[in-house]
């Protein structure tokens, strides 16, 4: 008749509930943690004794990972940690190779054909029950309004007009910024139209000046009389002097 492994009181911390995707991998996450019960290991007692020569890159993983394997967390994903607990909480023989049979099809059917988890009595179980929690309904912290079990018949339709102050100082500071922004615009039109306004004067200047030196050429060259008649009128047809004004200009 076998000898039972020697049990002990479990040290530190008491395990959380596994948080695995699947009931095997739950089933195998708290299998490991019997084991490792049985021993009178904390988890970083654990944590000590897996060596490289357990892991193929020869990195045992850290104390979170540890942590997070023995919550079930992505343990379907690490074969090498499961053969590596077991190692080091059994002492060999037939035992070690039933522990390893019974940890491979947990594991097996964790990754090809898993049970899904169903809620706890705890996640189903609803806070604050009441008589009136149909239609009971809290405030959270005046971010918003949270609806408890409320029932509902129709459309509902949720609005919200709620301006807060500093939402309110926002607003106005972008209103004056924009308002300073058009105010820019239109100070930059006035300013081009000046531009062009006063390179149109430069222009008409520049004729007159051609058009009275062209009158004084005409003065020298005809001093009086019909002669300075008949030369200012070709300077007219000949676009040399600007023509006069009409009474409508």
């Amino acid at each position: 008749m076998s000898e039972e492994p020697l049990r002990h009181a479990r040290r530190g911390r008491p395990w959380a509930a596994p948080q695995g995707s699947s009931v095997e991998i739950n089933q195998l996450a708290e299998m490991l943690r019997s084991l490792i019960d049985e021993n009178g290991l904390t988890v970083g007692d654990l944590q000590n004794r897996l060596l490289p020569e357990h892991f193929r890159e020869g990195v045992p993983p850290s104390r979170a990972t540890t942590a997070r394997r023995l919550a079930a967390e992505n343990l379907e994903n690490d074969w090498e940690f499961v053969e590596a607990v077991i190692d080091v909480t059994s002492r060999g023989g037939q035992a070690q190779r039933d522990r390893l049979h019974v940890a491979r099809r947990l594991w097996d059917k964790a990754r090809h054909t898993p049970t899904p988890v169903e809620p706890s009595r705890e996640d189903r179980q609803r806070p604050d029950d009441g008589p009136n929690a149909d239609t009971e309904f809290m405030a959270s912290g005046g971010d918003g309004i949270v609806l408890r079990d409320a029932v509902f018949h129709g459309t509902v339709n949720f609005t919200t007009n709620i301006t807060t102050a500093a939402g309110a100082d926002q607003a106005e500071q972008v209103s004056r910024l924009l308002d300073s922004q058009q105010q820019v615009i239109g100070l930059m039109t006035q300013l081009l139209d000046s531009q062009r306004q006063i390179r149109d004067l430069k222009d008409q200047l520049h004729r007159a000046h051609d058009a009275l030196d062209t009158a004084l050429r005409i003065a020298d060259a005809e001093p009086s009389g019909e002669g300075l008649r008949r030369a200012v009128a070709r300077a007219l047809d000949q676009g040399a002097l600007p023509a006069r004004p009409s009474p409508q200009d």
